[in-house]
């Protein structure tokens, strides 16, 4: 991987924190997604050399942590993560020196859903189905209550199913919930 700093490519051992920039530059921040393509696991234990890289290649640099997008697997399940390892990954995040940029569900711990083919929107998914079932299970609608088949997102058809495994993680529900 590359780290972009004032426009340099560095590679080597600093090469896989992301995208750093230091706070010199215009926006005064980038992005360190810790290898969030779908083609790499990214472990708990890859995270505190990612950190000391960020630290050694940009150490007044600034960095945007994002553990998933919209283009990978949700972070719990592409880490196997339960629930408690889920709050503490985001409480970790939230700890970090920079910002933090939190994909829609993750402060709910949403796992992946199952998206059925005939609800795909995702052409990758379409094309190479069922080797790849494509980006959808983590774009998914966010859940807002659990008495509705939407889960409040829609009164209407949303561009994706809810998950049916997310309606008991709804927002509402887990106001509720102390831990």
């Amino acid at each position: 991987m590359t780290v972009y700093g004032d426009g340099e490519c560095l590679d080597g051992p600093q090469g896989c924190a992301g995208e750093v920039f230091p706070r010199a530059t215009l926006s005064g921040s980038g992005d360190a997604y810790e290898r969030c393509d779908a083609h790499y696991e990214a472990y708990a234990a890859r995270l505190q050399p990612v950190m000391d890289d960020i630290a050694r290649a940009a150490p007044d640099g600034w960095a945007c942590w994002a553990f998933s997008n919209h283009d990978v697997p949700r972070h719990g399940s592409r880490w196997g993560l339960n629930d408690a390892a889920a709050r503490c990954f985001i409480t970790l995040m939230m700890c970090l020196r920079g910002s933090a940029c939190l994909y829609q569900g993750e402060e709910l711990a949403l796992p992946e859903a199952e998206v059925a083919f005939e609800d795909l929107q995702d052409p990758y998914g379409k094309r190479f189905w069922p080797a790849f079932k494509g980006r959808d299970g983590c774009r998914t609608p966010m859940v807002w209550e659990p008495s509705n088949q939407n889960g409040g997102f829609s009164s209407g058809m949303p561009w994706l199913p809810v998950s049916h495994d997310h309606l008991n993680r709804a927002v509402s529900t887990l106001e509720q919930d102390p831990a």
